[in-house]
């Protein structure tokens, strides 16, 4: 059952039954099948949850796209190249790289911000419970450990090598620490969290099968890690694991703790990763 709309019995309207709470008086919602389980589900309409799925899943690259294009017509002007050698050389110039990256989030994280506020009366309640900071941070902890230990095994597999995603993040890193720190640190981990925890696991649980919605939800994770045209495929799979347990870890603190849990132990695995590259450059 996917859709099916129900009569809030506070204030008359009809709302998605999987939704957790009525959108209007933020009633709680005592007859979904899922959220009576999972109350710490944040679930929206189903349009609304693959809609920011496939926005953060495909939009985010069809948005990169649309912004390479138009740097490159400016970057042909200024340094007197054509724009499809930029565009064929971008990893030449990742200062480039690092700020079609900043548009991209911010272009992504703009839309979603628009797509949710129908419901920002729902996030304005989650900001109040105040055991959601406790959970994230403590969860946190687990992902950075978790990462910290699965690290270790894939640095001896792959001689130190790390992966094409972490490479350019280093790189983007050493040019602008600061900007990477608010992208890569903050708006990119909500963007995510949106994506794959709002969007498609929430979507996945319509099915009432967790176990699907924890294995294609962390698979996606995984891949979306993942470079199918690196030069060096194996490296790419000894990292692929980490992605996943990451992947799968931040969506049992969601499950467990909701939507402000997940993110902060984002945030936090994030900022980490990125302040360690930054302590090594220095």
């Amino acid at each position: 059952m996917f859709t099916k709309n129900i009569k809030c019995t506070k204030c008359d309207r009809y709302y998605d039954i999987h939704e957790s709470v009525c959108p209007n008086c933020l009633a709680e919602n005592e007859v979904s099948p899922i959220t009576t389980k999972h109350k710490n589900l944040l679930m929206f309409d189903s349009m609304r949850q693959m809609g920011l799925f496939i926005l953060g899943w495909l939009g985010l690259s069809l948005i990169s796209t649309f912004v390479i294009l138009i740097w490159a017509n400016i970057a042909c002007k200024k340094m007197g190249i054509t724009s499809n050698d930029f565009i064929a050389n971008l990893n030449s110039y990742p200062e480039a790289v690092l700020w079609i990256n900043v548009l991209t989030y911010l272009i992504t994280f703009f839309i979603m911000v628009v797509i949710l506020i129908p419901k920002r009366k729902v996030f304005l309640n989650l900001l109040k419970n105040k055991n959601s900071y406790i959970a994230g941070f403590v969860f946190g902890i687990a992902l950075i450990a978790t990462n910290i230990l699965i690290g270790y095994i894939t640095s001896m597999l792959s001689k130190g090598n790390v992966n094409d995603n972490q490479s350019a993040l280093e790189i983007m890193i050493g040019y602008n620490p600061v900007i990477c720190l608010i992208i890569f640190g903050l708006i990119g981990p909500i963007v995510e969290e949106i994506t794959y925890r709002i969007g498609l696991f929430g979507f996945l649980n319509r099915s009432g099968k967790l176990w699907l919605a924890y294995v294609l939800t962390g698979l996606v994770f995984g891949l979306i890690h993942f470079n199918f045209s690196s030069d060096n495929i194996v490296n790419e799979l000894i990292n692929l694991p980490s992605y996943i347990a990451a992947g799968l870890l931040l969506c049992f603190t969601y499950q467990k703790g909701g939507f402000i849990s997940s993110t902060i132990a984002h945030v936090m695995n994030n900022v980490l990763s990125i302040s360690m590259v930054i302590a090594t450059l220095n």
